[in-house]
């Protein structure tokens, strides 16, 4: 019944907003359409009332008119979508011949091809309102009113089940329709061409009609005629184990007996089943020539083609599946053929995930209606540029191919989303930045960069990006690791912006547009940067609807304190520092991972000291207000072990578990040690460090010193010194630094400075 209604619910604006512009012109189509779309809301309310009554308490008219209904809908959504396509499609096609003859024949070839279309959409609908108001009479003339007891309320049989088992007297007005079918199977048998002559007759129909009683009733008349014969109904899920077993039963009696308990079947596969039926069938080949079915699949009026876990070798072809609008074929072993494609005008939605194809045929682009493609590891190396030509696609999401039509992006302008994963290459990362920015209507952006996204890339991001105004999730993977441009501060982005996630960009500071002000909606942030500040975590933790902060940083002010109503709606915490909570602060936190430094952590980024607590000295203070959250169910501590000692990284741990198992909820906690080589008490002879001269061109010398400090038995070091857009003074100046920082009386140490010329702007006859 529901979907009687939301299947007549979707097609009466369609018909109205379509038809009532296109056909009004049509002589004596105008009524028709008018007293049409009066029934259809009739027929609409009164589904509508039927579908308020529970279901067991419907009549069996009730539902037999639900059902036809629903039929009728999909017939006339076909109707007009098939009228779209074939007319209206048309119209923006332009004659590009040169030649002025051939123009005015292409213009009239086309007018008659629509006068054609016109009539025939009009024979529909003429027929299809003169079917609903039969099915109107029908519901009226055999409803019945009476408000005694409902056989359906009580019983759970289906009254087709019934009549299989009627016997064929009982059965009203069958006779001739049987009679016929029989006549076509014995008029095939003197057929002059035995490959020609009739094995098969399809009997078709909406549900409840009573195409299998029919089946039975023509099984029954003919099976005495035959040494052997089968009768098995096959539903819409059928368990095919099932089917080829009571298939052998019946047409073997000596099968029969010898099966007789089953158990010799029990542990057959389908394979055994079908060889058993194909040895049988063999043997008995010359009964076989007449086997009644019920039902039958008929592609050319499905809707929705669904594959899913399928090894299916002999699919029908595409293009029978004619007014199909939903392609769905995921992790499918054996490869799709999809030469046929562009041929089912009708596809909305098409999704091929984890299933190898062939080919994306070009014909694609033919493909007016389609509004959502999703293409996912189908092993192809190259999406074809055709893909670019689908002007009305609203969403593309593409996985797992090694070259994309990126410089044709911009083509799509109804897209609102955009999910790319490895753009590979430089050319079609600087052509994809560009691009983006032409897509206006865009909402969701989820792009996977292969390659490293330094300033001069940023900048067209960023010009791209505020562009679209309608932009509410923004995903963006790059390669590496690159400073933020001060470009990003120009940005304004949406007010609906609800996430945010930038990988392989490092911003100096947060962004002063991440407030509650500029983004109200945000739920989600990821972002890395260099220098957090009390400020930007206040901006933070007012965010009203933040559920997920993962932040990382090099910098992080001693000891924050999230306040009462501090981050009030956040689920997932993962930052770089120690939070200390107070009560009604993150009350709905469920997971929380941070750092603790054992050892006070002084040196500078890019001139900001990093001043990181606790100290050895505050341990036995250490508090972190865990708690006063009250919805806490994971904890994930990650304890620095730079520099300290392994006395200090103890006190540490049990500092923090004690904290975590004293919380009411109990959660599950989890500790990992980083950079646990570098403890003091680490008997560690030999180090190697990677160093870029741009961020240690300006740290004083306490700080190379203290890179060493760590490791009193060190009797080797190596520093490998990164040149990529230093000039030469700054990187002799890096090297003297480590130099003096080695030279020391106390100890031995042998200093094997390395240079790295990647990119580098020394001159390479300088360097040795």
């Amino acid at each position: 019944m529901e979907l009687a209604v939301g299947a007549m619910a979707n097609l009466a604006p369609k018909l109205g907003k379509l038809l009532m512009d296109e056909y009004v012109v049509q002589k004596g189509l105008k009524p028709d359409i008018q007293s049409l779309s009066t029934e259809l809301l009739a027929m609409h309310a009164a589904l509508v009332d039927a579908s308020q009554v529970p279901p067991d308490q419907r009549s069996e008219m009730d539902k037999f008119w639900a059902r036809q209904v629903q039929e009728l809908s999909y017939d006339m959504e076909d109707a007009v979508d098939d009228f779209a396509v074939r007319v209206a499609g048309r119209d923006s096609t332009a004659a590009t011949d040169a030649n002025a003859f051939k123009k005015v024949l292409s213009k009239a070839t086309t007018v008659v091809r629509k006068a054609k279309d016109r009539h025939k959409i009009a024979d529909k609908i003429k027929d299809i309102r003169k079917l609903s108001s039969e099915l109107a009479e029908l519901r009226a003339k055999y409803t019945v009113r009476d408000e005694g007891a409902n056989l359906a309320a009580t019983t759970g049989i289906d009254p087709r089940i019934i009549n299989l088992y009627k016997k064929e007297s009982d059965l009203v007005g069958i006779k001739e329709i049987r009679d016929n079918v029989i006549r076509m199977l014995r008029e095939a048998k003197g057929h002059a061409d035995e490959s020609e002559s009739l094995k098969i007759v399809s009997i078709v129909g909406v549900g409840g009609l009573g195409k299998t009683t029919l089946a039975k009733t023509v099984h029954d008349t003919l099976k005495n005629q035959f040494h052997c014969c089968a009768f098995i109904a096959v539903g819409r899920t059928p368990n095919f184990t099932k089917i080829f077993e009571k298939m052998l039963l019946q047409l073997d009696e000596k099968l029969d007996e010898k099966y007789s308990n089953r158990t010799g079947m029990a542990g057959w596969d389908l394979e055994q089943f079908w060889n058993e039926l194909h040895k049988l069938l063999r043997n008995k080949s010359q009964h076989t020539k007449h086997i009644p079915k019920g039902t039958m699949d008929m592609p050319e009026v499905l809707r929705s083609l669904h594959i899913e876990n399928s090894e299916i070798e002999n699919m029908a072809p595409l293009h029978s599946f004619r007014v199909c609008r939903v392609v769905y074929i995921v992790y499918s072993n054996v490869p799709i053929n999809l030469n046929h494609l562009g041929r089912l005008l009708h596809l909305k939605y098409i999704e091929i995930s984890y299933t190898p194809i062939d080919e994306l045929p070009k014909e694609i682009r033919h493909l007016k209606s389609l509004v959502a493609l999703y293409l996912i590891e189908t092993g192809l190396d190259e999406l074809p540029p055709a893909v670019c030509s689908l002007a009305q696609l609203l969403c593309l999401v593409v996985y797992g191919f090694k070259r994309l039509p990126t410089e044709r992006m911009g083509k799509l302008t109804s897209l609102e989303e955009l999910q790319l994963r490895d753009v590979v290459g430089r050319r079609a990362t600087e052509d994809l930045v560009v691009e983006l920015g032409k897509l206006t209507r865009l909402r969701v952006v989820a792009i996977n960069f292969s390659e490293e996204i330094e300033e001069s890339l940023q900048k067209p991001l960023v010009q791209s990006l505020c562009n679209l105004g309608e932009l509410q999730e923004l995903m963006v993977y790059f390669a590496g690791s690159e400073l933020g441009a001060t470009i990003w501060e120009s940005w304004e982005p949406p007010r609906k912006l609800r996430r945010l996630l930038i990988e392989g960009i490092k911003f100096l500071r947060l962004p002063r547009w991440i407030n509650s002000s500029c983004l109200p909606h945000i739920y989600f942030i990821s972002l890395h940067v260099r220098v957090v500040e009390v400020h930007d975590l206040d901006n933070l933790a007012r965010l009203p609807e933040l559920s997920y902060l993962k932040l990382g940083g090099s910098s992080w002010p001693p000891g924050y304190i999230v306040g009462t109503d501090g981050f009030k709606n956040l689920r997932f915490c993962d930052v770089g520092t120690a939070l200390k909570f107070h009560p009604g602060a993150a009350q709905r936190l469920e997971e929380l991972k941070f750092v603790v430094y054992p050892k006070l952590d002084s040196s500078l980024v890019n001139g900001v000291p990093v001043k990181q607590l606790p100290t050895k000295d505050v341990i036995g203070d250490l508090d972190f207000g865990l708690d006063n959250l009250l919805s806490l169910e994971q904890v994930t501590i990650s304890i620095l072990c730079f520099n300290a000692t392994a006395t200090e990284v103890q006190g540490v741990e049990a500092v923090v578990s004690r904290a975590v198992e004293d919380h009411p909820n109990h959660p599950t906690i989890n500790v990992h040690r980083r950079r646990e080589e570098a403890m003091c008490d680490v008997d560690i002879v030999k180090v190697a460090r990677a160093i870029g001269v741009l961020l240690w061109k300006d740290e004083s010398d306490a700080n190379f010193t203290r890179l060493l400090s760590p490791y009193p038995r060190l009797q080797e070091a190596v520093f490998h010194i990164y040149c990529e857009g230093a000039s030469m003074g700054e990187v002799e100046k890096v090297e003297a630094a480590f130099t003096h920082a080695a030279e020391t009386p106390s100890r031995k140490l042998t200093t094997l400075l390395v240079r790295c010329l990647q990119a580098c702007r020394v001159p390479m006859s300088s360097l040795t």
